[in-house]
């Protein structure tokens, strides 16, 4: 699916969609260049599904955590990551361990195009649902963005 985003309003349309349809155990990859929209994504997921927390891009904390009354949200960003054992050392792989906590888990991946580059896309989990974001600027469209959802 492609569409066409002209305006913050028009992500938020797309990204209450995209919550309603998700299901416990998703991760969701996101990519496109610096100020694509990845982050404005994230932070208005996690207000579609609750979140008290304002999100924020965790550019150099690698690792954020939002909970809500039914979810326990994961948002990693890549950017700073030269490897795969930065990768390893993150605790990335540690977020797909079953847990008792009872809420539906999601994991946030920006700058998930290095997953890709270091070989590990086939790692990731088969019991986990997985969409693909991809943000990007419409050339000579002031503000525009286009996202390809797979």
């Amino acid at each position: 699916m492609r569409l066409a985003l002209k305006s913050v309003e028009d992500l938020g349309q797309f990204v209450e969609k995209f919550a309603s349809g998700l299901f416990p155990d998703t991760i969701v990859l996101l990519e496109g260049p610096m100020g694509a929209g990845k982050t404005q994504f994230v932070k208005l997921l996690c207000a579609a599904l609750g979140s008290i927390d304002v999100a924020s891009s965790p550019s150099f904390s690698l690792h954020n955590r939002y909970l809500t009354s039914e979810w326990s949200i994961d948002h990693l960003d890549l950017f700073r990551l030269k490897d795969e054992s930065d990768l390893e050392s993150s605790g990335f792989w540690d977020l797909f361990e079953p847990k008792v906590s009872g809420l539906k888990r999601l994991v946030l991946v920006e700058w998930a195009d290095r997953l890709r580059e270091w070989n590990v896309c086939d790692s990731l989990p088969k019991s986990w649902k997985m969409s693909e974001i991809e943000f990007s600027f419409v050339d000579g469209a002031d503000g525009e963005r286009r996202v390809t959802v797979r």
